[in-house]
């Protein structure tokens, strides 16, 4: 005796049940510009709308509006705005893309359960966004800097002591005054001949040696 395989495979997913208060449509694009919803879809899935802007569509438009089925039901309904939801996927299996809710308390159910969805997605986007910046952290790990090693002597400390320079007296303090009258004076400046201004006395220094001085330096290469 053969076991037939497909007896344990599911059955495929029937259309949902409509939740009490609940009446699906099928919303012309005119419909919708004419009751303000036509912003909804894929992004915007729900949406309140007040059941005067509903009831009005049925009293200018006649037996040819959307809503002219359901009149009676949205005259009845026990909250107002009303809450219409996007049908994107046809749950109904009617071929229709909107339902409207009469029924406050399967309002808030919708409302809830929205609002738990985006809750998840977002904290779903938070997890993404913080596993990627984890990822992109960890392409980025700079390599552990080697601390520096002690310095080994080569024998060259004593010409780098050399060649430290060291101050062998104190600062100079120079204190330059100008009396305050010759501040601001004119001047005028004219072209004069190098010659003419060359003083021997005044311009050239000659060396010479001074006795009272001696010093004796090393030799400093310095830049």
């Amino acid at each position: 005796m053969t076991e037939d395989s497909g007896a344990d495979a599911p059955a495929p997913a029937g259309p949902e049940v409509q939740m009490p208060g609940v009446e699906s449509l099928f919303l012309t694009g005119t419909t919708l510009k004419l009751v303000g919803i036509d912003d909804m879809g894929d992004d915007l899935l729900m949406k309140y709308v007040d059941a005067e802007t509903l009831l009005h569509d049925v009293q200018f438009r006649g037996a040819i509006s959307d809503f002219h089925a359901i009149k009676g039901k949205l005259q009845k309904a026990d909250y107002d705005p009303l809450l219409i939801r996007y049908n994107a996927d046809d749950r109904y299996g009617d071929g229709n893309n909107f339902e409207v809710c009469m029924l406050k308390a399967t309002a808030d159910q919708w409302a809830s359960a929205e609002e738990e969805k985006l809750r998840l997605e977002t904290e779903a986007e938070e997890a993404a966004a913080v596993a990627a910046l984890e990822a992109e952290e960890a392409k980025k790990v700079k390599k552990k800097r080697r601390p520096p090693a002690p310095w080994p002597g080569q024998g060259s400390e004593v010409e780098i002591e050399e060649a430290k320079a060291r101050a062998t007296r104190d600062p100079l303090v120079v204190s330059i005054s100008r009396k305050r009258r010759e501040f601001g004076l004119n001047y005028k400046f004219s072209d004069k001949d190098s010659q003419e201004l060359w003083n021997s006395s005044q311009m050239e220094c000659r060396p010479f040696k001074d006795p009272n001085f001696e010093l004796k330096r090393c030799e400093h290469d310095l830049g």
